[in-house]
């Protein structure tokens, strides 16, 4: 049986069918049922939803992007991982897994390099704000896109060198 992910996005996204949507609203009823008052009403919800193994990632505003052959985590990157490690703390049944992906300017050695290294950065920054170490899950994809097509020109290479995030229960 392959594992599931699970991706958690705002509430409000209709990016599930009918069926889940049902299943997910009558759910969503009922812990709200089980929920205490006010306080309830004031935290942020999430949807959660299960992404086959099989589906390709996608560049999000939720991603990190690098310049090529960079590990470094600017500012920007550093509030993406803090809003990460927010959701992560809000719910600590989640784990993270971090998708690291590169451009096709190297060989596959130096590729997968280059995300490993990607990988570490944003790993020590998860574990210095304080996320177990075993509540995250690496996966370097290097250069080996899914679904994506070859990049030719500079802003697609810019795309790919970049690592998604997800969460799973």
């Amino acid at each position: 049986m392959p594992k599931s992910r699970l991706r958690i996005s705002r509430a409000g996204s209709n990016a599930c069918g009918p069926a889940f949507s049902s299943l997910l609203f009558a759910a969503m009823l009922a812990m709200s049922a089980a929920m205490a008052g006010p306080a309830a009403a004031a935290e942020e919800h999430y949807r959660v939803r299960r992404v086959p193994d099989t589906w390709a990632f996608s560049a999000s505003e939720d991603s990190i992007y690098f310049d090529l052959g960079s590990s470094l985590i600017d500012e920007a990157a550093a509030q993406i991982i803090q809003r990460h490690v927010a959701k992560l703390r809000s719910a600590p049944d989640l784990q993270i897994v971090v998708i690291a992906h590169t451009d096709n300017l190297g060989s596959a050695s130096i590729e997968l390099a280059t995300g490993q290294e990607r990988l570490d950065a944003v790993r020590k920054r998860l574990e210095e704000s304080k996320i177990a170490p075993e509540r995250i899950r690496m996966e370097n994809h290097g250069s080996e896109s899914r679904s994506d097509q070859p990049c030719a020109k500079e802003d697609c290479r810019r795309k790919k060198r970049r690592v998604d995030f997800l969460l799973q229960r």
